[in-house]
């Protein structure tokens, strides 16, 4: 008979299971039972699909569920500290860029103790270098450290005042957990929602403050009574930078396609939360009556038939165009249950979507499956074919088509049949599914395929009953129609896909007809005997680099003229960190498109001496003079190259061209003894001794009166005004002369012997005293001159430099004394120029020479060299504006780029059309953009394209400018044109100045039309890759296996993929044998080594 054993129910263990890393925990729960069982319940294994035995091992198939329901990350429960992954910059005055905290030592040296940190501006060494980011953590409310992470080791920001570099970045471990108070590595903070950060240390028995100082950090002491907050105390951090939080469920990450270089994810076409299925690994060998290790792995639930991964499941609607996993797992199959079983293991799986491959550039057939579950008939708008990557486009031409066989075809009399083709007016979004009919009486195949639809029709019902909803005479216009196609798929139904390729793109490009698609000569000049000579260089290609010593030119004027419409495309390398100089396309002098950035330039100097208007070029160099018949008061320049109004005693008011021809005079009856004004591109607002503002629009002399505001500090003081300005939309009178602006909210302007600083939302203040003759804004500075000095300070009232006239040099060749000692300064300005694509920028001042003659003065403080102005008498020289550069900073953005475009009404010279379209930089990554500018004069738009997409379209009369030319100079590229078909440098007589600089330019194309839609996507596209893709097709429940080839445990690794295999002690010498060996290891590893690990070298070492 056989034996029975008892045993409590003690002896029967539920043992706990547990993960390798202490951060993560299984989620389980223990109960008791009635029978005394003290059972442990894993989450993991409750509904689990499958389990099986195989080489001392258990393996457990969970059933479709999130993550987080299996296991929990203790690590972010109980961390309390905050993070932010961030560059530290310093942002700079004016169009300066931003200096950042960098570290210099290569990321590779891990061995060193510290790293040097310095601070320079990001496209030194490259806007995504992993040098320039950091990582704040906030240990407290109060306190935190600044991190730097280089692959292998932590990095911490150190103070230690005993360095003559006081700030440096030692490797550290120490746990945050344990840090309490401020230390060399911790620092008092404030962060602020608007992105600034301020460091602080208790030092010297008193709180100081981290600022910049010159090209280091330094700390100073805080200030009492000031809120110590300023541009080089204030880090800026960029919250958008840590965007990529911690998924720990499934996710479909999906990135922008215009932000390549980095990480952060596109919202709204990811999903982070994603249910998933795993497999649960344990040995059973290591199992204890308490606990038992186990490891998890996702399994590839989201592959299709035949391994892709793709959007589009035909189970499940999604916004993002993902559903239900295309597969399941079901089964673990490893033979029969034993301790050795199968070297490789099988999971069977069911799926329910069939692949079609799809070729781009290719006619596609196939034959739908005899089942489609779930759906009996699937119309084609609710198919996954855009998910999967359909392309949608303008008009069939540059969109994927499908034919769809259809049994009754005599139903369709409303118009014929042409194809179902997916519409979408937006590059990158799904589109719609649309059948196009056309009228073959009025309209040929070809033509209508290419056709963009003007009006939409009823998307709903079937052809010959709809209403379309637009009158005759519109549709024997356009001879087609669309509407919301009704194709269906049904089961064993042939298809045909048509698939759009790059042959397509080059066809539409090539059945174009425009004057320009490729370079074919550059530019260069050179001075020869004191005149500056052009040479052609000849240059076959489409992409040419432009590097500050050459330009392109393209004779296209004659050919706009003719059809009086234009459109420009282009290709250009951007990067929104970098100034590529003024001009970069095109000939808009006062007439015709251009391409700017820098606005700001100021190539020309303005001498005024009685009634006659000297322009010189920057070394005063003359190069025009305008004669007037009274005394010049004012001279404004509202751009580098746009026309002067000069305003003259009798009050007369003139346009002088570019070129110093006069071509409009008018006496300003209105405005009388006008005290001061405010200039804009287009009006200029004056007021006059009778304290009344008028407004003078600089294109028609129009006078207009206006109803002026003002501040209420010199409201009560009934003040006698002599200066106006406008801000927030409205007109204010103020007091004072020489209005010089910081920014858009602070003014600088002279009253008695007196600058006032005024802060227009608050009150102003004295900023400086003295006798002080004239000042100018530039940046962050202020020069102010005296009869016999400089003086320079910073916007806060720092003083930074002064210097004397009788430093100021002369060349001996040019006059009879060395220096202006005895001589006295007139007027201040400044200059902003490029010279061979890089920007220079110094004062520049008029002064008188102890020989009464005029001089001119420029140079790098407190460096200034003069040179003799012939022919005016300096006592007959006004203090007038000399370049006019603080009003063009606060007119222009020299960060975008302005897409600038004048027309003029021949009929009437003061009908002048200014439109531009400002194109912001900063929020594309460096790269290629393709820009497309289209000018179409007949139906009144003015329109840009970047990568194919609307950007913005302006519009003005329809037909207005069909009977006047376009062009007034042909097209230049890389340089500023300026008259006659000269560019501005050969005028100005100084070789390349406003040459443009590492100015990539790739496929140029100029038409003399207003190209179609579907030829500014085809030009967009004509080097881009398209993509073959795979369709999903519902075609019922199936099954099929994968096999899992290898398992690699979890352990903790080094972070670099790049390793070496060290042997040890080796007791083989022969060099010959060791080649061998180290061969054949290499050729054995590679099959064993994780996915990404890169194997340098083997090494033998002795120990």
């Amino acid at each position: 008979m056989a034996n029975i054993y008892t045993h409590s129910t003690s002896a029967v263990a539920f043992p706990t299971a547990e993960y390798q890393d202490r951060y993560i925990s299984v989620n389980q729960a223990k109960s008791n039972l009635e029978q005394g069982f003290l059972v442990n319940k894993i989450d993991a294994l409750s509904g689990a699909k499958d389990s099986s035995i195989n080489n001392y091992s258990s393996y457990y198939l969970t059933n479709r569920d999130k993550l987080t329901n299996f296991v929990s990350i203790s690590s972010l429960e109980e961390d309390q500290s905050t993070s932010l992954v961030t560059r530290l910059g310093f942002e700079r005055p004016g169009d300066a860029p931003s200096e950042y905290f960098y570290i210099f030592k290569s990321n590779e040296d891990a061995t060193d103790q510290q790293k040097a940190l310095g601070i320079q501006p990001l496209e030194k060494t490259g806007f995504f270098e992993n040098n320039y980011f950091f990582e704040i953590e906030g240990l407290n409310n109060n306190l935190c450290r600044i991190k730097h992470n280089n692959g292998v080791f932590d990095f911490y920001l150190n103070f230690n005042d005993t360095n003559d570099t006081k700030f440096v970045f030692y490797q550290n471990t120490d746990d945050y957990k344990n840090i309490d108070r401020e230390q060399a590595d911790v620092f008092r903070y404030i962060l602020d929602d608007d992105g600034y950060l301020q460091l602080y240390k208790f030092h010297d028995s008193k709180l100081q403050v981290v600022a910049l100082s010159g090209s280091e950090l330094t700390i100073q002491p805080l200030l009492s009574g000031d809120l110590n907050r300023g541009i080089n105390n204030l880090i800026h951090v960029d919250y958008n930078l840590d965007q990529n939080k911690e998924f720990i469920n499934k996710s479909f990450a999906s990135y922008n396609s215009f932000k390549t270089t980095n990480l952060i994810l596109d919202g709204e076409n990811s999903s982070t939360d994603e249910d998933g299925q795993y497999m649960l690994v344990a040995n059973y060998n290591s199992i204890s009556a308490d606990s038992f290790l186990v490891n998890y792995f996702a399994l590839d639930t989201n592959r299709s038939e035949f391994n892709y991964v793709k959007r589009g499941s035909n189970m499940v609607d999604s916004k993002v165009g993902l559903g239900v996993d295309p597969r399941e797992y079901y089964n673990i199959e490893t033979g029969v249950e034993q301790e050795k079983g199968l070297n490789k293991i099988n999971l069977n799986y069911s799926f329910y979507d069939k692949d079609v491959y799809v070729e781009n550039g290719s006619d596609t057939y196939f034959t739908a499956p005899s089942s489609i579950y779930p759906y009996a008939k699937l119309n084609i708008n609710d198919s996954t074919f855009a998910f999967n990557g359909a392309f949608a486009g303008p008009t069939p031409v540059l969109a994927d088509k499908v034919f769809v066989k259809r049994k009754n075809t005599t139903q369709y009399d409303n118009g014929r049949f042409l194809c179902t083709w997916l519409s979408g007016g937006t590059l990158g979004e799904k589109g719609l599914w649309v059948d196009r009919y056309y009228y073959p009486d009025k309209i040929s195949k070809e033509a209508a395929l290419s056709a963009t639809s003007y009006f939409d029709a009823s998307f709903i019902d079937s052809v010959d009953g709809i209403d379309l909803d637009v009158s005759d005479a519109v549709l024997n216009k356009e001879k087609f129609f669309d509407k919301k196609s009704d194709a269906a798929i049904t089961p064993n139904t042939r298809v045909k896909y048509e698939r759009i390729g790059n042959a397509d793109i080059r066809k539409i490009v090539e059945s174009s007809t425009p004057l320009v698609s490729s370079f074919d000569s550059y530019t260069t000049s050179k001075v020869v005997r004191g005149e500056t000579e052009n040479v052609c260089n000849e240059f076959n290609g489409t992409e040419f680099t432009f590097d500050g010593t050459n330009f392109a030119c393209f004779e296209v004027a004659k050919q706009v003229d003719e059809t009086k419409n234009f459109t420009t495309s282009f290709n250009m390398y951007l990067d929104p960190n970098h100034k590529y100089g003024f001009a970069l396309l095109g000939n808009n002098t006062n007439r015709g498109f251009g391409i700017f950035q820098d606005q700001t330039v100021t190539p020309f100097v303005h001498v005024v001496s009685e009634n006659t208007l000297y322009i010189y070029n920057t070394d005063f160099t003359l190069r025009n003079k305008v004669d007037f018949k009274t005394k010049i008061k004012n001279v404004f320049k509202r751009s580098a190259l746009d026309d002067y109004i000069v305003t003259t005693a009798g009050n007369l008011f003139y346009k002088v061209n570019s070129q110093g021809n006069k071509i409009k005079l008018e006496c300003g009856t209105e405005i009388l003894d006008y005290y001061g004004f405010y200039e804009t591109y287009d009006h200029i607002d004056f007021i006059s001794s009778d304290q009344k503002v008028r407004r003078f629009d600089v294109d028609t002399f129009d006078v207009t009166d206006l109803s002026a505001r003002e501040f209420d500090v010199y409201e009560k003081e009934f003040c006698l005004y002599d200066n106006v300005l406008e801000y927030n939309n409205n007109t204010y009178k103020l007091v004072g002369k020489n209005k010089n602006w910081e920014n858009d909210n602070t003014v600088f302007y002279q009253v008695s012997s007196y600058i006032v600083k005024h802060n227009l939302d608050d009150a102003p203040e004295a900023f400086l005293k003295g006798d002080i003759k004239d000042f100018v804004v530039a940046g962050d500075k202020i020069y102010a001159v005296k009869t016999d000095e400089y003086h320079v300070f910073n916007t806060s009232g720092v003083f930074e430099l002064s210097g004397s006239i009788d430093t100021v040099t002369i060349p001996t060749q040019v006059s009879n004394i060395t220096t202006l000692s005895d001589g006295q300064f007139i007027s201040v300005d400044w200059v902003n120029e490029y010279v061979n694509g890089n920007q220079v920028t110094y004062p520049i001042f008029l002064a008188e020479g102890s020989d009464k003659n005029l001089y001119g003065v420029k140079g790098t403080l407190p460096t200034l060299s003069a040179t003799g102005i012939e022919g005016i008498l300096a006592s007959n020289t006004t203090g007038k504006k000399l370049t006019n550069y603080n009003t063009l900073t606060h007119n222009y953005d020299a960060k975008s780029i302005d897409f600038k475009l004048t027309l003029r009404n021949y009929l009437n010279t003061e009908d002048v059309l200014s439109q531009n379209i400002a194109f912001d930089p900063s929020s594309f990554e460096p790269g290629f953009y393709n820009f497309t500018y289209r000018l179409d004069t007949k139906q009144g738009n003015a329109t840009l394209y970047v990568n194919g997409v609307l950007y913005e379209n302006q519009t003005f009369a329809p037909g207005k400018y069909l009977i006047q030319d376009i062009f007034s100079d042909e097209f230049f590229i890389g340089s500023a044109g300026f008259q006659s078909n000269m560019d501005l440098s050969t005028y100005l007589k100084q070789p390349g100045y406003y040459y443009s600089k590492d100015l990539t330019i790739a496929n140029p194309y100029i038409y003399n039309e207003a190209i179609d839609t579907e030829l500014v996507y085809a030009l967009f596209l004509l080097e881009k890759k398209i993509d073959d893709i795979v369709l999903s097709i519902p075609a019922g429940q199936r099954t099929s296996k994968t096999e899992i080839q290898q398992f690699f445990k979890f352990n903790r690794t080094n972070s670099s993929k790049n390793i070496d295999i060290v042997v040890r002690n080796l007791k083989i010498t022969d060099e010959v044998v060791r080649e061998q060996i180290k061969t054949s290891i290499l050729a054995e590893a590679n099959s064993f080594a994780p996915v990404g690990v890169k194997i340098n070298d083997v090494i033998f070492k002795t120990y």
